[in-house]
This record gives structure tokens, sequence and C-alpha cells, in this order.
């Protein structure tokens, strides 16, 4: 598949759009300095050790946030508010209202700007309190 292509794809594509929310194009991702490891790649495809999905494949009994039992345990969920990881969350926040940024930022910006602090929110997420 050329790199057109494979980029028409990526845009018009139903498939990946939480993915693409963070990275729009294929460039954006290659240029990032993000470390990728198994917690960020969840966080990223919005897949993995959370509710929604455990659900969706028979592995959870409900897609629900076992924090408050009525919200649906999705990445942006665990990511912009869920209780579980408030004090983690904290210091991301922090750091992303200290330069006049909304909370929660769009999240082309947490990968942008504030990628250093979201990378270590994410890889301190205890998976083991999900």
């Amino acid at each position: 598949m050329s790199s057109d292509a494979s980029l028409r794809e990526w845009n018009w594509s139903q498939k990946g759009r939480h993915t693409w929310n963070f990275y729009p194009s294929i460039s954006a991702r290659r240029k990032s300095e993000l470390q990728i490891s198994r917690k960020m790649t969840q966080a990223l495809t919005g897949h993995g050790r959370n509710k929604v999905s455990l659900f969706r494949f028979g592995q959870a009994e409900d897609p629900f946030c076992g924090r408050d039992g009525v919200t649906e345990q999705t990445w942006d969920h665990l990511t912009n508010s869920c209780q579980l990881f408030e004090q983690e969350r904290s210091r991301l926040i922090r750091k992303v209202m200290l330069t006049g940024e909304r909370w929660p930022p769009d999240a082309r910006v947490l990968v942008g700007r504030f990628i250093e602090p979201f990378s270590t929110f994410i890889n301190s997420m205890d998976f083991d309190l999900l």
C-alpha cells in the first residue's frame, strides 16, 4: 500500500479513531518523541485493561468503572476523571493548568506539549486496581 493510500485510509477509516484523536496523521506519530510501553499502547488505542474492552470480549461482567459503578470504564474515563488514579493524575493536571491550558486538554495536546508528564502518568497507573 502506498503512503498516499495509507494516509487516505487512516483519515477516512472508522477503525482506530481513538488513536486518531492523539495522532491525526502518520507523520505526526513519526515525529513524536513518545516512548512506547504496554500501558501507553493501551491508552493510545483505547484497548486493553479497561472494562469496556474486557466486557466486549466477555472478560468482564459489565463495562462500568468499579469505583463509581455507573461510568463506562473507557481509557478517556481512566485518563481524565477516574477516582482510582486521582493522585497520579493531579501531577499531570497541575503541569497542564500551569501553562493556562484547560483540563482535560485535547488528546493531541497531551502527546504534544505534555508528552513527558502524560507518559509518566500513564506508566504510573496500577492496572491491578482495575
